[in-house]
């Protein structure tokens, strides 16, 4: 006995995934002697399940549980539940729903969450990781981790967020403890572990931590796993040549900072505000509110200035009203936006933003991907280019041209049409730089329906020794799957995967193209930004509040799960969760 005992200590001392398999071994007993100890409790399966119901209603819904469980509990019994009341000691002086039940609880539900995903994420031919790190109100860093795979029932790409990992046992979340946490979840923790082994993709914001050069994450994660594709996020790319192209246009940089003081005057003064609201009653003006400008947001700037522009004679109203009485703020502001100059510029940037605010949209969203940026960039430059070349045929410069003729005719004076078309001419510029044209993406566009008739053999060769695959193989299962592509309907690049990787005909298509089968899942498991990873950070700071901020980054990543993975509270089914 004293000899098995060593040997599981050593084992354990040695073996992350059997410490993992350990505490949920631990926790699933103290769960099932809940529910089944005589000498304890009075509990049915049946009563505990609408328990977990009551939890599981909480935290989709993100709100405390630990306050809120009780009151809960007793409006159900109020309805007419009849099985929550069984849920009570007998013979104890204390009641059912403690704080370390409510916990344990809480952990069941996250893990059997949890362990769905990671089972879907193993059965994926590939999938790929989104990452970044943050801190939280209580100053502890965290690294937030999403994962990217094809769903083998749906033959669709899901993006489902997978882990919280606390960095804050190390002085500094280096690229070296980052790796270190991500491989040990992903090989070791994880129960059932993904692996590296179908790792084919990374995703990040940019952040020198992360793409560092000699030693960052990617760089260390592309040594373990050869092969690793980066990406750059592309809504975060965006926002980059947007701001590029600002900070080398001195009139946007002096619009900015209008802009900004305009927010401040009636964000900072309740009686501003309350004037605001009321001069838009007596105008019958729509009740909208100003836009904080940020360049840090994606979308901060167009929201800015579009609420501007909806708000403009209300706003100009009230600055005129208290420039009368005074105040020399407002003073200093109704000037500056009553000038024929600002009104034009803020409908020509409302043309100009609106056109990148819907790239960034296309971007946060989670059914586009790597092969489908190129084509959107593509797209919104020529609409930047005709803007380009006649700044007027923009949508809200036409109602310019008909509602302001006399500011416009003196802005013509100023030069603007030159200044306008410069500013253009900077940010596509910048989106160039930063969306240049990759190789490899370029090469797997070719296995696309659309464009398969364009591919030579030179270009599927390329793409072979790109993945460090057989020339002459690839090019032999191209050439069927060309005829069979051409024979599709035109469709796109997940409905051609849907096609070949659909249950019903899944074993037919990848026995006869074993490679490109393979190559069409990789293309949409690549993730194309950051967004979902920075919706879980949304997530955090909407759930660990001042009132909250003891919750542990355990307890924090069981509630995030189940606010972001979970199904909704109806179709959830909590028997998973009580076994």
């Amino acid at each position: 006995m004293c000899y098995q005992d060593q040997s599981s200590t050593q084992h354990q001392n040695c073996s992350g995934s059997y410490r993992e398999s350990l505490h949920r071994r631990a926790k699933r007993r103290k769960i099932d002697d809940l529910i089944h100890s005589e000498d304890c409790l009075t509990v049915d399966g049946e009563a505990f399940c609408d328990a977990l119901r009551c939890i599981y209603f909480l935290a989709k819904n993100e709100t405390p549980h630990t306050t809120n469980f009780v009151p809960l509990h007793s409006l159900c019994v109020q309805l007419g539940n009849t099985t929550l009341p069984r849920l009570l000691l007998e013979g104890k002086n204390r009641t059912y729903p403690s704080e370390q039940t409510m916990k344990e609880m809480m952990e069941a539900i996250g893990s059997a969450i949890e362990e769905f995903l990671l089972k879907n994420i193993c059965a994926s031919p590939f999938y790929s990781i989104i990452l970044d790190e943050s801190t939280d109100l209580s100053t502890v860093k965290q690294l937030g981790l999403v994962v990217q795979y094809l769903d083998m029932e749906t033959a669709t790409a899901e993006t489902k967020y997978l882990k919280l990992i606390d960095l804050s046992p190390a002085v500094h979340a280096t690229a070296d403890v980052i790796v270190k946490a991500v491989t040990a979840y992903l090989e070791e923790k994880a129960s059932p572990a993904p692996g590296l082994q179908k790792l084919i993709g990374a995703a990040s914001d940019g952040a020198s931590v992360m793409v560092g050069r000699d030693n960052g994450v990617i760089v260390q994660l592309k040594i373990k796993v050869p092969g690793l594709i980066a990406t750059h996020c592309s809504a975060h790319r965006l926002a980059l040549a947007a701001s590029d192209a600002a900070h080398t246009t001195p009139w946007f940089a002096r619009f900015e900072r209008i802009l900004n003081q305009v927010y401040s005057f009636f964000s900072r003064s309740a009686v501003h505000t309350a004037e605001l609201v009321e001069i838009q009653r007596m105008m019958d003006h729509p009740k909208l509110k100003l836009k904080k400008p940020s360049e840090t947001r994606w979308l901060s700037l167009e929201n800015a200035v579009s609420a501007l522009r909806c708000c403009y004679r209300p706003v100009k109203a009230v600055l005129e009203n208290e420039a009368a009485e005074g105040d020399a703020t407002a003073l200093g502001l109704h000037t500056q936006l009553k000038k024929p100059e600002f009104i034009v510029n803020i409908h020509f940037l409302c043309d100009v933003l609106d056109t990148v605010g819907s790239l960034s949209k296309a971007f946060q969203s989670n059914q586009v991907n790597l092969l489908g940026i190129e084509n959107l960039v593509k797209e919104k430059l020529s609409v930047l280019e005709e803007l380009q070349n006649d700044i007027y045929c923009g949508g809200y410069m036409l109602t310019v041209i008909k509602n302001y003729p006399e500011e416009l005719a003196a802005v013509k004076e100023t030069n603007f049409d030159t200044k306008a078309a410069c500013y253009i001419k900077e940010l596509i510029s910048s989106i160039r730089n930063r969306f240049p044209n990759i190789r490899l993406i370029t090469l797997l566009g070719h296995l696309h329906p659309k464009h398969v008739a364009e591919a030579t053999p030179a270009i599927i060769f390329e793409l072979a020794s790109s993945l460090s695959l057989n020339g002459p193989n690839l090019w032999n299962e191209f050439m069927s799957y060309k005829s069979f592509a051409l024979s599709l309907k035109p469709m796109s690049l997940h409905q051609s995967v849907l096609e070949m990787w659909h249950p019903d005909r899944r074993d037919t298509m990848v026995a006869a193209y074993p490679l490109i089968s393979q190559l069409l899942a990789q293309v949409i498991v690549l993730p194309a930004s950051s967004a979902e990873v920075e919706r879980v950070f949304s997530t955090i700071n909407r759930t660990k509040t001042p009132l909250r901020n003891h919750l542990t980054t355990m307890m924090l990543d069981n509630l995030i799960r189940i606010s972001m993975d979970g199904p909704e509270c109806c179709e959830w089914d909590p028997v998973p969760a009580a076994l």
